[in-house]
């Protein structure tokens, strides 16, 4: 790959066909109700006199077996853990997530007080990325189910990574947690998958880490800020915003084409379609570009034109992938003349 890091050729292969490179899947079943215990643990070991009163309250609150939305009791279990940071005891497989996951919320201006450990994270040390999805206990579309923290005995754990190390690290990240960590088993042993049910769960946080590590180098700072955004939101699941940034990368950089070639300023009421059109009037791309840049604008004709619609998650992972793949070709071979 001419004129990027060789730490990330096989991102960018990734980035560039998923299905053909593969991702690395395992699922692990985690008993949460132990949580409890862990509390009792942190009793023991914490001497900060704050912390100790807010544990001692989360501990008489799930002894009362309160009962709470699914989401609120996966961050008492993330406060448990984000506690041991500090802790003579403290797992170095914990200070390590904490490491990454930090770093990247100070990087994207985030301002979570505790991180969420089960979020997408880039795996700096070793240029790989974690994704990971919690099968909930029960699913209902219709209205938001609470329970008690003692009712989350069975958490199913479906974590993929681009490499071996992301699933390698997360399951031994798990079973270092104090007293959770025992009760993790692993459901699901590692697999390659190449199925895009499985191929394209990282994918958003991938072009992050290329974003963060490599094109940084080279791409201008507005092309780097719609991706970088259009991946946060695809990650925040606000699918349609996500749509629009990478709309607006591709148009941006079929802008910059139109106004190489034709040596005149872009028509300022042009689609992105109609910007495409003029290009390839100019410009041989090659057909998997030409069907990246399609992909992307099917999506944003999806987002925009039919508003009444709900916006699904493959087609803002199509229009980041087209987004993501028509600048790294421009970058790397038309506009170095490769």
């Amino acid at each position: 790959m001419g004129g990027f890091g060789k730490d990330l050729d096989y991102i960018i292969e990734y980035l560039k066909n998923p299905m053909k490179t593969g991702v690395f899947n395992c699922q692990i079943m985690l008993d949460l109700s132990e949580t409890e215990k862990l509390y009792e643990f942190l009793l023991e070991r914490i001497k900060n006199r704050q912390e100790k009163s807010r544990i001692r309250r989360e501990l008489r609150e799930t002894q009362k077996e309160t009962y709470y939305p699914f989401g609120e009791l996966l961050r008492k279990f993330y406060y448990a853990v984000y506690a041991m940071v500090g802790l003579k005891e403290c797992p170095k497989a914990i200070e390590k997530l904490y490491d990454w996951q930090m770093k990247e919320d100070m990087e994207f201006g985030f301002e979570e007080s505790v991180p969420d450990i089960f979020s997408p994270t880039i795996m700096s040390d070793s240029y790989d990325v974690l994704s990971i999805d919690i099968l909930k206990p029960i699913e209902d579309d219709t209205q938001e189910l609470w329970f008690t923290l003692r009712e989350l005995d069975e958490i199913a754990l479906d974590i993929t990574s681009v490499k071996k190390s992301g699933v390698t690290f997360f399951t031994k990240f798990l079973k270092e947690i104090p007293l959770v960590g025992k009760t993790a088993i692993v459901n699901k042993d590692f697999t390659k998958a190449h199925s895009s049910r499985y191929t394209y769960r990282p994918y958003a946080i991938a072009v992050s880490l290329w974003l963060e590590k490599e094109a940084s180098k080279f791409l201008p700072k507005d092309l780097r800020d719609f991706l970088t955004n259009s991946s946060e939101y695809y990650n925040s699941e606000e699918w349609r915003t996500s749509i629009v940034l990478s709309a607006i990368t591709v148009e941006s950089l079929l802008a910059d084409l139109y106004e190489e070639e034709y040596h005149k300023p872009t028509p300022s009421k042009a689609t992105l379609g109609e910007l495409f059109e003029f290009s390839k009037e100019k410009v041989d791309f090659p057909q998997n570009i030409i069907e990246a840049i399609q992909m992307t604008n099917n999506a944003r004709i999806s987002a925009v034109h039919r508003s009444r619609f709900p916006v699904l998650n493959r087609e803002a992972i199509n229009a980041l992938y087209g987004a993501t793949n028509f600048v790294i070709w421009y970058f790397s071979r038309f506009k170095r003349g490769q």
